[in-house]
């Protein structure tokens, strides 16, 4: 097996499909989860990608006007012989900064620091486990990073117990693809129930992480025997749940990004024309 290429569910899924004969369904199941796990990512890009674009032509305007039409009042200023206001002083400082390059330093500083910051929190899991509770705490962000690291971890489990894999091989298998730190600890914790002789819904209960209508849904699964086809059908429904919040998000960030760049432009036209306004008054 080639680990670049090939992760370790296909691997174990292929492995499950050659015991039981089910090798071209279970593949099947593979490329479609894999194509979901792609969708959900793509679309996750796009909704991120115009607030990406309109923050950084924010910060260019806002560069623009500090390095070219700031500097113009504040001659201005110095040729009227008056003491510039304060907060035009603070917009000069602000681009001769820009001019000179001495943001430079700072920002490769602060890429530094959150380069590390990074590399620690991937290394260690408390860290990692404190952001993830942070990021799911965060007002509608959070409840879409939690449904989505939910869903993935249902169609990860969904998919090797339809493969014919046990439960308790299959544990294992998702804990290690599942990227979320605290959903990782909770397929742990739910391992170490199973060998206690606990079911699969009260221990994910029990984690905090999963809401009643996934558990609810897991409870009905074990009762009929069909847990695995009640994994899948939660992971279906919360993709589309994530796919809707963020289509939401980004209709709603339209407008709202545009008013931010329309706030930040015309609060640096305010702190130059008004004290300018009022100068011309008092010479009058």
């Amino acid at each position: 097996m080639r680990p670049r290429e090939f992760s370790r569910l296909a691997a174990a899924s292929v492995a499950a499909g050659e015991q039981s004969g089910k090798l071209d369904e279970i593949l099947i199941r593979l490329a479609a989860g894999l194509e979901r796990d792609h969708a959900l990512h793509k679309k996750l890009t796009a909704a991120l990608t115009y607030p990406a674009v309109v923050l950084a032509a924010t910060l260019g305007v806002a560069a623009l006007l500090l390095t070219t039409t700031v500097p113009v009042f504040e001659n201005m200023y110095e040729q009227l012989r008056v003491e510039a206001p304060p907060v035009l002083r603070i917009l000069v400082s602000a681009g001769a900064m820009l001019k000179s390059g001495m943001f430079i330093p700072i920002a490769a500083c602060v890429a530094g620091l959150l380069s590390i910051t990074i590399v620690h929190v991937r290394t260690n899991r408390r860290a990692a486990c404190a952001l993830e509770s942070l990021q799911f705490g965060f007002p509608m962000i959070g409840a879409i990073a939690r449904k989505a690291a939910a869903a993935r971890v249902a169609r990860l489990l969904g998919m090797l117990l339809g493969c014919g894999m046990s439960l308790h091989s299959a544990i294992p298998i998702v804990a290690q693809a599942t990227q979320s730190s605290r959903f990782r600890l909770s397929i742990e914790a739910l391992r170490h129930s199973l060998f206690e002789g606990s079911s699969i819904s009260p221990a994910l209960a029990a984690s905090g992480l999963y809401d009643s209508f996934f558990v609810q849904l897991i409870r009905a699964g074990e009762e009929t025997g069909t847990v695995g086809e009640m994994l899948l059908r939660v992971a279906e429904y919360y993709e589309l749940d994530v796919e809707a919040a963020l289509q939401q998000i980004g209709t709603a960030l339209e407008p709202t990004l545009i008013v931010v760049l329309g706030g930040i432009v015309g609060t640096i036209a305010a702190a130059i024309f008004i004290p300018l306004y009022s100068l011309i008054g008092s010479i009058k």
